[in-house]
């Protein structure tokens, strides 16, 4: 009995030292600056909800505006900003992984992609480009094996096309609208392993 009281009273003090260690912690933290409206769902940083809603909220992370004139694509952040750009324009992604050291990857933006009609053929689609070992669980989540890898994904992040290698304009622009067979292979094995 002696024992069966002895871990009670150990975990009665490990439960009262964890939540006076987490009231210093959360009593520390400055949300003097936060100016909460109560007809928003706001969270702080730390995911606490400060107008004390019950209705949990997703961060309202605002995809960038496309007022360039130049029709230039817009560089985004981060694959959650293409995503909620491509759900708010209603259009799909282009999603290019590449490396800062493979060549095919760098020929292929330089020649391909910097291409007038591919450029042209893009402006349809959210295009994100990205190294593959900064968005690691991205690459995991399209299964790149190899790169360059670029896919067509709807916003929902289903993929709807898929392909690897290095691909000429006129190639390339061929496996964007359909009209090749081959959406899995490399053009002449002309890939790094990623």
């Amino acid at each position: 009995m002696d024992t069966k009281m002895d871990s009670n009273i150990l975990l009665i003090a490990v439960l009262t030292l964890s939540v006076g260690l987490f009231g210093v912690w959360y009593w520390k933290t400055d949300t003097s600056d936060v100016k909460v409206d109560p007809n928003s769902n706001q969270w702080n940083q730390h995911g606490w909800n400060l107008n004390n809603s019950k209705e949990p909220v997703e961060p309202q992370i605002k995809p960038p505006i496309n007022d360039n004139q130049n029709n230039q694509p817009i560089k985004y952040k981060n694959y959650q900003e293409a995503v909620l750009a491509a759900k708010a324009q209603n259009k799909k992604m282009f999603i290019f992984f590449h490396e800062d050291w493979c060549h095919w990857c760098e020929k292929m933006q330089k020649e391909t992609l910097s291409n007038p009609k591919v450029k042209n053929a893009l402006q349809k689609y959210i295009v994100y480009v990205t190294k593959k070992s900064k968005e690691e669980a991205v690459a995991r989540k399209y299964k790149v094996r190899g790169i360059p890898a670029y896919y067509i994904a709807s916003y929902r992040e289903r993929i709807e096309k898929r392909g690897i290698g290095f691909k000429d304009a006129d190639s390339f622009l061929n496996w964007l609208n359909g009209q090749s067979n081959n959406n899995r292979r490399p053009d002449n094995n002309r890939r790094m392993p990623g």
